[in-house]
């Protein structure tokens, strides 16, 4: 069982000391180098995203405050959503019916 687990470990070993080379670095670098490429392309895609996003929420935002300029200017309100509709007037509610005394019932006594 000894020499299954030291064959094991110099086997191990072995293989580890072989990836160690110069062919292990020439790799790395060009793992590096892929990397940084790949990291350029992936924040230049976000930038643009972002400003491709802030580009549209200022257009909506600049869409709905002409339309609620419009709405006021003509006399109507304005949903949340941007729909215009006409304008309602404010009704007073009428003021409540006075209490009436509720007359004592005949008890037959």
């Amino acid at each position: 069982m000894r020499a299954i687990k030291k064959l094991l470990l110099l086997a191990i070993m072995g293989s580890l000391a072989s990836c160690g080379g110069k062919e292990g670095e020439k790799q790395s670098g060009a793992q590096a180098q892929t990397d940084s490429a790949v990291n350029f392309k992936k924040d230049s895609i976000a930038r643009a995203l972002d400003a491709q996003n802030a580009a549209i929420i200022n257009a909506e935002a600049q869409r709905l405050a002409d339309s609620i300029k419009t709405a006021n200017a003509a006399g109507t309100t304005t949903t949340r959503h941007g729909n215009t509709a006409r304008s309602i007037p404010t009704v007073t509610p009428p003021p409540p019916a006075p209490a009436t005394p509720v007359p004592p019932h005949p008890t037959g006594h």
